[in-house]
């Protein structure tokens, strides 16, 4: 009688071995089973197990439950990254596990005692804890002979048999031949990096000796970086490892892939001198500035690692204006190189920016006009005469004002006077640039105000505020209490050259924390005065505007 045998344990798992140092456990989470398939079958059913895991990668081990056995070591098949966002607590790599349904409970030599058709639990467990459980139905058995524990297949590992070159500069293309390499998504481990997702070219080999299994030699290509990416920035969202920059000397390199890691060549790194990739495509003719103005244009360059740094290397910026940031309004934004500030004098600028990534640099000569700024007329202010009781026709120029009702008819005679027109004063708003604004105060009040840009009036809150601005106490104004009430108030301040706005209340600056509490509180983006940072220091903090 024909006896069929068991397919008994067997382990389908492709074994990739990722080298050690640089897997990265990550504690955001536990190990969880998303699915078996299929979920039921007879003895020797080839079951994918789905899961998500921290510090899962090409290489890492596992051990899984079927009932009361034990399959060990098993690796993964397939392994992916998915897409984080920012700030998420459990963000764990992906990927599937393969075994085949054994038939008969684990020991260790010898035959083992049948398997029976049943439920069976099957879990994933690691360094980093155990999964969850989820059942596989066993429907049957295929044999009534029980089989020995079957030999382990080995899996062929990557060999690097040849490295060419075996030093050179940053820059130096390398071509790595060796045995075992797949034709896609191999790694190359540089030193403590890597250089993931290379494609390799095979040859099979044709001088085999008679009844020898001819091997495929295969060859990748990679070019030395300039800078070192840590393996762990491949396979986490969080990686704790800086980039570091490739300095001369000697780094071990090695393949890894699905089927392991391979052995180790050195290589020299004889210098970081190379031509420079680096191109500034910011146009040399930069906008137009005015006087008194924030002005903000983005530098942009293209080409080395991307991580750039911009200096001033002959001529001089307008005075006000710095390299810094591009503004955000409020909140958190992406930080963009630029040219940012409030220019003080007019004039025509030359100057060279260079742009480093740390191991390149470039130069670029720019030029940049600084123009003034066209003063704005102060609105003159209106009076509306009041008619309920009879008065006699006020003299020209003047109006009856005030609670005129009957039988007090207190009504008093008002005379508009013109404002004169003061002298053009260095501007409260722009730090000392000379642009058109007036300084002004009421009859019989010390109290002095600036008038904006705007048609709103500002108080100037001390003596040092003032004298910060560079103003003369000879080019103030006067005018009338009623003609000044007539002017708005400006109590919405930010210091020049930064986003953050605040509102004035009682001497204290509170702030307004974001654009929807800008609106939430019935603000206007037109009523926003700069100031110096003498002034912002006048001010007391007070509660902020949420």
């Amino acid at each position: 009688m024909l006896k069929r045998h068991f397919i008994g344990s067997a382990l389908l798992a492709t074994l990739v071995v990722l080298a050690s140092q640089f897997s990265v456990a990550r504690a955001d989470g536990g190990i969880t089973i998303t699915s078996l398939s299929p979920s039921s079958g007879p003895v020797g059913t080839s079951v994918t197990v789905s899961i998500s895991a921290p510090g899962l990668t090409y290489g890492s081990s596992f051990n899984l439950t079927f009932g009361p056995n034990v399959i060990s070591n098993i690796s993964p098949v397939s392994v992916a990254y998915p897409s984080c966002a920012y700030g998420a607590t459990s963000c764990n790599p992906i990927g599937q596990l393969v075994f085949t349904v054994p038939g008969q409970i684990s020991c260790t030599v010898g035959t083992c005692a049948m398997i029976a058709p049943g439920t069976y639990n099957v879990t994933v467990a690691n360094g980093n804890g155990v999964s969850n459980t989820v059942p596989f139905i066993l429907t049957g058995i295929t044999t009534t002979t029980p089989t020995p524990i079957p030999t382990p297949v080995t899996t062929l590992v990557p060999t690097i048999t040849s490295l060419s070159p075996s030093s050179g500069p940053v820059g130096t293309s390398l071509t790595v031949t060796g045995t075992n390499f797949t034709a896609t998504g191999n790694m190359v481990n540089f030193g403590n990096g890597a250089v993931i997702n290379l494609p390799a070219t095979g040859v099979a080999t044709n001088s085999c000796a008679y009844g020898a299994t001819c091997s495929t030699i295969w060859s990748l290509t990679f070019t030395v970086p300039a800078n070192i990416v840590p393996a762990c920035a491949y396979v986490a969202p969080y990686c704790p490892f800086a980039q570091m920059v490739t300095s001369p000397g000697i780094y071990n390199v090695s393949v890894a892939n699905s089927n392991g890691t391979s052995n180790t060549y050195s290589f020299t790194v004889s210098s970081t001198t190379v031509a420079s990739p680096l191109t500034i495509t910011t146009s040399s003719l930069l906008p137009n500035e005015t006087v008194g103005i924030n002005y903000s244009t983005s530098l942009n360059a293209t080409g080395g690692s991307g991580f750039y740094t911009w200096t001033v290397t002959s001529g001089t910026l307008p005075q006000g204006v710095t390299i810094g940031n591009a503004p955000c309004s409020f909140g958190t934004c992406a930080r963009q190189p630029a040219l940012v500030g409030a220019p003080t004098m007019v004039g025509n600028y030359t100057f060279s920016l260079s742009v480093t990534d740390g191991t390149y640099s470039t130069t670029s000569q720019f030029t940049m006009a600084v123009v003034p700024l066209t003063p704005t007329a102060i609105p003159t202010p209106t009076a509306t005469p009041l008619s309920v009781c009879q008065h006699a026709a006020p003299p020209a120029g003047c109006v009856w004002q005030g609670i005129d009702m009957y039988p007090t008819c207190g009504a008093t005679l008002v005379c508009n006077t013109p404002l004169p027109t003061p002298t053009l004063t260095p501007s409260i708003v722009n730090g000392g640039a000379t642009v058109g604004t007036r300084l002004v105060r009421a009859d019989g009040d010390a109290k002095v105000y600036y008038i904006t840009d705007s048609g709103l009036k500002h108080w100037i809150p001390d003596i040092a505020t003032f004298n910060s601005y560079g103003d003369s106490w000879t080019n103030v104004a006067v005018v009338s209490p009623t003609q000044l009430n007539m002017i708005p108030d400006s109590t919405l301040i930010r210091l020049s050259g930064d986003s953050k706005v605040y509102k004035i209340e009682n001497g204290t600056k509170r702030w307004v924390t974001s654009p929807d509490a800008f609106n939430r509180n019935s603000l206007s983006w037109s009523q926003i005065t700069s100031v110096n940072q003498t002034e912002l220091n006048a001010y007391s903090s007070g509660a902020d505007i949420n």
